[in-house]
């Protein structure tokens, strides 16, 4: 079996089994049986979002797929450093859903207003949220940064072997 061939029937295999993946992840987390209605009503604090099952699938499926593409073709051309790239882009991914996390965080919840207790904590201050704005967008830029030297380097490495 040729090269090419084998890489697309690979790339085929993950194709599917990130599919049945996502319809699993998503059946498990509302339901099998709301899975197959022809809507689902999702409730985010004091609002209805109305969505086709599939949307979710597909919302899983496609972040799935890349990732499963990406991981195998980095394995093919890096293998000596593939779990490293993985190893740093999981932290990557954790830590900007973390600061996302930490900036949404003073967004939820309710006011009560006058305050029931004057001995209640006040809301964060926004000093403190911008500096977790600032942080996650200079994360984001290094690691941006990051991509295009790596790209650059590989792209001279390649075309100095070629």
């Amino acid at each position: 079996m040729s090269t090419a061939k084998r890489t697309s029937v690979t790339i085929l295999a993950i194709g599917v089994g990130t599919l049945a993946l996502a319809v699993v992840l998503t059946s498990a987390a509302l339901g099998f049986d709301q899975l197959l209605a022809p809507s689902v009503d999702i409730q985010l604090h004091n609002t209805y979002v109305v969505v086709a099952p599939y949307l979710l699938v597909a919302g899983l499926f496609v972040p799935l797929l890349l990732g499963g593409v990406v991981s195998y073709l980095l394995y093919r051309r890096y293998a000596p450093v593939v779990w490293v790239l993985l190893g740093l882009g999981t932290v990557f991914v954790g830590l900007c859903s973390g600061l996302l996390y930490t900036l949404s965080n003073p967004l939820n919840g309710s006011t009560i207003y006058p305050p029931l207790d004057p001995a209640a904590p006040l809301a964060p201050s926004p000093e403190k949220t911008f500096d977790s704005m600032l942080l996650l967008v200079l994360v984001q830029f290094a690691a941006v940064l990051a991509v295009i030297v790596l790209s650059y380097k590989a792209g001279k490495r390649s075309a100095q072997q070629g």
